[in-house]
């Protein structure tokens, strides 16, 4: 599996998979991001989420917003009930224009893309809004023609944002920042996101945390379903495709960049996880830019 999703989201610029179901054979997925704002609302279900080195309970009437190749994964419960999501993702490089007539809006959907969130999910209140609003969305891309989904998206987005962004206000912010238990899996995630771009020693890890190698590894599998090499693989393949997209950097500077003093395997690395080299990623990414 990729650890980087590319999502494709078409000449319009966004996916709408509404009410998607999974029975009782799902498993862990591996740590990913892909591009875009995703808004993902939980029809049915519970299980728990890894985002931004926390792990959080989720359960139905839940609505999280991740932003653009922010790292999460999610693990739900899948039985006895089926687990049912509507996923929305967008590509905020096409929708900005057609947001900037909208003052207030538009602040709004700078806010999710491009500051640190102080919250990004959301227990909806038993009448909420949400729902029909995607239901109503996808009505509408099932009754009209696709050159005419830019206009549904816009039109979407609007009412989504001004409803939205209620649960964005000072007293809700001010709620969430209530004190929590720390697990040692987050304080291991936390470790990680300080010094991933080092070269990884496990032995440090542990003394600083004050727990043994062994403990970290199996508690971090355990939690994480993933080992921490891969999760750094994932933190260094996601900073590599930023730096690749948006400068001028030059393969080998990337490399130590990221943590790795061979260019040679940072190649091998990217085009094993991504699909492409780092070169042919770079090239996509600038042709796709100068297409919107």
């Amino acid at each position: 599996m990729k650890l980087i999703d590319y999502i494709n989201l078409g000449h319009n610029s966004f996916q709408l998979l509404y009410q998607n179901e999974t029975s009782d054979n799902y498993q862990w997925e591996m740590f990913h991001a892909h591009q875009g704002i995703e808004f993902h609302y939980i029809h049915q279900g519970t299980g728990h989420i890894v985002l931004d080195q926390k792990i959080h309970r989720i359960k139905t009437k839940t609505l999280i917003c991740y932003q653009p190749y922010q790292l999460h994964k999610i693990n739900m419960e899948t039985h006895p009930l089926p687990y049912i999501r509507t996923t929305f993702v967008f590509d905020p490089v096409f929708v900005e224009k057609f947001l900037k007539p909208f003052p207030s809006l538009y602040s709004f959907f700078l806010f999710l893309w491009k500051e640190r969130l102080p919250f990004q999910i959301i227990e909806l209140p038993e009448h909420h809004k949400v729902l029909d609003l995607f239901a109503d969305f996808h009505r509408r891309l099932e009754m009209t023609n696709e050159n005419e989904h830019k206009e549904e998206l816009i039109l979407f987005l609007i009412s989504f944002f001004r409803y939205v962004r209620e649960f964005f206000q000072p007293g809700l912010i001010a709620a969430s920042s209530q004190k929590r238990v720390t697990r040692h899996s987050e304080m291991i995630l936390e470790w990680i996101d300080r010094h991933y771009k080092e070269e990884f020693n496990l032995d440090r890890l542990a003394a600083e945390l004050h727990l043994s190698p062994y403990h970290i590894s199996h508690l971090f599998r355990e939690d994480m379903g993933c080992s921490i090499t891969e999760y750094i693989i994932v933190k260094r393949l996601k900073e590599a495709c930023f730096l690749l997209a948006t400068s001028s950097l030059s393969i080998k500077e990337i490399s130590k960049q990221i943590g790795l003093n061979s260019d040679s395997y940072f190649c091998h690395m990217f085009k094993k996880h991504m699909g492409v080299s780092p070169n042919q990623y770079r090239s996509q990414s600038k042709k796709a830019f100068a297409n919107k």
